[in-house]
């Protein structure tokens, strides 16, 4: 039997849990195994959230949208927060990720909320 990791797995080892030929629970089934623990969705990563914006278009691997926020975290610890939203908010429909400087504020206040605790506190 091949190991399989990572979180889409559980996911789906998750649902495969809650499939039964029956609609009572195997002896040997765990309380964790049952169908009610196929109704648990995973917790969203920081990407999946990112990339749910409205008027967003992110692509790229998880580690591509993290790797954005953590230039959004330098631009706001390093430069007086209007300078950054122009900076920042440019970048981000100049690249495509965003429609309009409104979606991409979205994108940088999650950013800044998830990753830039010293901002998001001043």
């Amino acid at each position: 039997m091949r190991i399989v990791r990572g979180a889409a797995a559980a996911a789906v080892v998750v649902l495969l849990a809650g499939c039964s030929s029956d609609d009572e629970p195997d002896a040997e089934q765990s309380p964790d195994e049952t169908p009610a623990a196929a109704e648990e969705t995973p917790e969203l990563t920081f990407a999946d959230r990112a990339r749910e914006l409205p008027g967003g278009s992110l692509s790229g691997d998880d580690q591509a949208v993290e790797d954005l926020a953590g230039q959004v975290c330098d631009r706001y610890e390093s430069l007086p927060p209007e300078q950054a939203d122009t900076m920042m908010l440019g970048q981000l429909t100049d690249l495509g990720a965003f429609e309009d400087e409104q979606s991409a504020r979205g994108f940088v206040e999650l950013a800044i909320g998830e990753f830039c605790p010293d901002v998001a506190a001043s």
